[in-house]
């Protein structure tokens, strides 16, 4: 039988204080004898044992089941975070091979443009969020001094989630914009609150600091991917003013015309918009030839100035409809198809930015 130095020992090495009642071993909150589960954060309570009735073994056991219960709570965790992150890994990269193959017609509205042919720049900023997301996620809490009551493998495993729910839903419809708001912060809010058992303010304080610092990352990646693209660097607040007022100039109608009596196609051109984002990157056309031509007939989209092709193919069923292309701003281009262009043939300019035939 073990002396009361035993029983101290083996009290103070389980880390529980048999004389205040149950002590939670996750949130370190303090329960009555009767309680099955912590009130705070809603742990399995182990039932200790009366004072006199504790051996060292019995600690050694009880340390054992208590790190049992936060193994299989980390295991949860890491389930849903594993099952978000291939979701988003499976969806990005099926959107990107749509978007590579051309499946996509050429965008009406700028919306259209970031849904079908950012996919790229989407799936980067995406994996920014979610593999910085544990990073962010304890700046936050060492910024207001918060700390969780949970191993930091689950502080880790709870920050991939929000970020890739967000990820996820960033791809349904437009319409379902509001859902890639709200689900992930309400999952973030419920995540804090009780997989890290923090309290009402503190869930709440962390995971607006965590979403500002998100979107302060984001914003500038993407300042800078874009500017890769665009192949010069953008000025932010330049071109929020110039895209603001492109847009009121951008319609949706497709430019069209039918050649009569001409042996040549007129000439395609566009202006530029003042917008270096909308010239050099966002814009994107498609041309559509029709006329009655046989279907081996060659035709080609040619750079006028230099009387290179920019893109060739041949006709299907007297259509011919080219690839989605990105004009330059201040170039212009021409029709070429073998054998002559024949009266009564139609060509329609699909384009983000007006072309002018």
């Amino acid at each position: 039988m073990p002396d009361a130095d035993d029983l101290r020992l083996s009290e103070s090495d389980s880390g529980i204080d048999l004389s205040r009642g149950n002590v939670c071993a996750m949130c370190g909150a303090q329960n009555n004898g009767n309680q099955s589960h912590c009130w705070q954060c809603k742990s399995l309570l182990l039932q200790t044992l009366p004072r006199g009735h504790m051996t060292p073994g019995s600690a050694k056991r009880s340390q054992r089941h208590l790190s049992g219960i936060s193994h299989q709570l980390d295991g949860k965790y890491f389930l849903t975070a594993f099952a978000v992150l291939i979701g988003a890994v499976a969806l990005g990269g099926y959107f990107t091979y749509q978007s590579a193959q051309g499946l996509y017609p050429a965008p009406r509205t700028v919306t259209d443009f970031i849904r079908y042919h950012m996919s790229t720049t989407r799936i980067v900023l995406g994996a920014v969020a979610i593999l910085l997301a544990p990073l962010l996620l304890n700046i936050s809490l060492r910024i207001l001094s918060v700390q969780p009551r949970c191993s930091g493998n689950r502080v880790a495993l709870i920050a991939f989630i929000p970020p890739g729910m967000a990820f996820l839903l960033s791809w349904l419809h437009p319409a379902a914009f509001a859902a890639t708001l709200i689900l992930p912060a309400i999952v973030l809010w419920v995540l804090y609150r009780r997989g890290m058992s923090l309290s009402a303010q503190h869930a709440t304080s962390v995971g607006m600091t965590h979403v500002v610092l998100t979107a302060l990352l984001l914003a500038f990646s993407g300042w800078a991917l874009e500017s890769l693209q665009a192949e010069r660097p953008l000025n932010p607040l330049v071109e929020l003013r110039s895209l603001d007022r492109a847009l009121d100039d951008l319609r949706a109608e497709d430019v069209m015309t039918t050649i009569q009596g001409e042996s040549h196609a007129p000439l395609i051109h566009w202006k530029p918009t003042n917008s270096n984002w909308l010239d050099f990157r966002a814009n994107r056309a498609q041309i559509e030839v029709r006329g009655d031509y046989p279907d081996e007939q060659v035709v080609q989209l040619i750079d006028a100035d230099s009387e290179q092709a920019v893109l060739t193919g041949e006709f299907d069923g007297s259509v011919w409809r080219s690839p989605v292309f990105a004009p330059h701003a201040n170039t212009t281009y021409g029709v070429r198809i073998s054998g002559g262009i024949i009266t009564g043939t139609q060509i329609r300019v699909r384009s983000l930015v007006p072309a002018s035939l």
